[in-house]
């Protein structure tokens, strides 16, 4: 299994959905798709490999990973699972800096 199918995977298993790349704009997909993003760019992969994983455009992912941060400062639930996806996905190292994001 490649390391996107595996990223995938873990994905959709802890935002409990069933397809990442389903046609829908329900709030729990769209969360796992801009985690998914997030991930994998800060790995290296380049907008369109990421947009292509999707089924998207890469302005697409482009505007996922500008609105990533924000939602993690605002949005206490989706940065616990972002941050569980991120450290069994990546052993527990960090693709953001846990000092500059703090929710209160």
């Amino acid at each position: 299994m490649n390391q996107i199918e595996e990223l995938r995977q873990q994905i959709e298993k802890e935002f409990g959905i069933d397809n990442l790349r389903e046609r829908s704009r329900y709030n729990d997909i769209v969360n796992a798709r801009m985690v998914y993003s997030y991930i994998l760019r800060g790995l290296g992969y380049s907008l369109t490999q990421i947009g292509k994983s999707l089924g998207k455009h890469h302005a697409t992912i482009i505007n996922y990973l500008n609105n990533m941060e924000g939602y993690l400062h605002t949005d206490p639930s989706l940065r616990k699972k972002f941050d569980k996806v991120s450290s069994v996905f990546l052993g527990g190292e960090s693709l953001i800096n846990n000092d500059e994001l703090t929710i209160d």
